[in-house]
């Protein structure tokens, strides 16, 4: 098997979650990096809100081969090492540069909904292809991850792309039991998915933060961001204040896209509806909040709450603070 890597630079591997500011670190923080060369994800076209900003110099939106990479170690069943390898040495001396360390990120590499590989599969790949590098894990409240996840995708859980619209109830029962819900519990038990990677690389390897940190005490996720970067706080805390990406879409913006699917052989009004939902306007309407019925919030308690739990004590995080099931 060829040598992974032509140089001896530190691998920096943000692996998500989904819905826990992926989009905000990867447009605002990683890509501005002053010790690590950036080749994560940068979004463009989020079902949520983004700003607008300047694509100039981003290594994913220019390299194809980058954008393929990702894919490849994702969704592809058909994986072969030697030809991840080889794709991984030639983006890495494309963007060859004096700084310290590379900084990759997708959250796809914990996401259960647009992957086609399971979450035990990917980490081996990343481990065969990176096997010293930092592991970044920022992780969000499971009650309100589920709930973003329904505003960005109110459909048949089993299937996002074409599927009837859901309710809120009818969606998270399904999504919790119904054909993907190995998927989604699996991802979801944080525990189980940390101690996996720490087996992997090492516990002083797997850097865990908390989405909500991010958004009630910016200082301390900052200090920790840094550290874990290489960067300086200043810098770190300076480009997340008062930022936010992919904001969650308006009721009325969904009420659209049900419309949209339920009248998809309508030309003159999908014409209508298209028109709408490119509107920032609309986006930004008023949101619709989502309250689980008494079986959902018993059965995410029932699902999640041991792990929890567990993982508080393990790595000393105030969960309970936060609202997570425990």
């Amino acid at each position: 098997m060829p040598p992974l890597s032509s140089t001896d630079k530190q691998i920096l591997l943000h692996i998500g979650y989904p819905k826990s500011a992926s989009t905000t670190l990867q447009k605002c923080l990683f890509c501005k990096g002053k010790n690590s060369t950036f080749l994560g994800l940068y979004p463009r076209n989020n079902i949520g809100i983004d700003s607008s900003k300047s694509t100039q110099g981003i290594p994913y939106l220019k390299d194809s081969k980058l954008q393929a990479f990702y894919k490849y170690l994702h969704n592809s069943r058909e994986y072969d090492p030697i030809r991840a390898i080889g794709l991984w040495r030639s983006i890495e001396s494309t963007h060859a540069s004096g700084k310290s360390s590379i900084l990759l990120s997708h959250e796809a590499l914990t996401a259960p909904f647009f992957s086609k590989v399971n979450s035990a599969e990917k980490r081996q790949r990343l481990k065969l292809l990176f096997p010293k590098a930092k592991i970044l894990i920022v992780i969000r409240n499971q009650f309100d991850w589920l709930r973003s996840q329904y505003r960005d995708h109110p459909f048949d859980p089993d299937n996002l792309t074409s599927g009837e619209a859901y309710k809120f109830n009818q969606w998270t029962d399904k999504v919790l039991s119904g054909h993907r819900s190995s998927r989604v519990m699996e991802a979801l038990n944080y525990v189980k998915v940390i101690k996996s990677y720490e087996k992997d690389f090492g516990k002083g390897n797997v850097n865990v933060l908390l989405f909500e940190e991010l958004t009630e005490d910016l200082p301390a996720f900052s200090q920790k961001m840094a550290e874990f970067l290489g960067e300086e706080y200043a810098f770190v805390l300076q480009n997340l204040q008062e930022k936010r990406e992919n904001k969650g879409v308006s009721e009325i913006y969904n009420k659209l896209r049900r419309k949209q699917r339920k009248d998809s052989s309508a030309p003159l009004i999908d014409k209508i509806i298209v028109r709408l939902l490119s509107s920032r306007f609309i986006k930004s309407l008023p949101q619709q909040k989502y309250t689980y019925n008494h079986s959902n919030q018993i059965l995410i308690n029932s699902l999640f709450s041991s792990g929890n739990r567990e993982l508080a004590t393990y790595r000393n995080l105030d969960l309970t603070k936060h609202g997570y099931p425990v």
